[in-house]
């Protein structure tokens, strides 16, 4: 989580779509995600805490667009917020 900076999780708690590969020079990779070590727990005001399609369709929505994502970091134990953005 590069650059991050410690925030609270919407509705508290810290699950999320864990992070398992992240590609070289990716939105993932220039935002500082590390594999295996963080969850992204919300993006925007939004929770990711069920199984369904809102991380995807929060990324659709988004192309072309910097968005916040809030990563939980279970190597620091800290929660950041970093910005992405998509391009197509």
């Amino acid at each position: 989580m590069g650059g991050s900076q410690s925030i609270e999780i919407p509705g508290g708690g810290t699950d999320g779509y864990h992070v398992l590969r992240v590609q070289e020079n990716s939105p993932g990779s220039k935002a500082g995600l590390e594999a295996f070590f963080d969850f992204i727990v919300a993006i925007g005001r939004t929770r990711l805490n069920q199984d369904n399609d809102t991380l995807k369709d929060l990324l659709k929505a988004n192309l072309e667009r910097e968005i916040s994502m809030t990563v939980y970091s279970s190597k620091t134990r800290t929660v950041g917020l970093s910005k992405v953005s998509f391009d197509t």
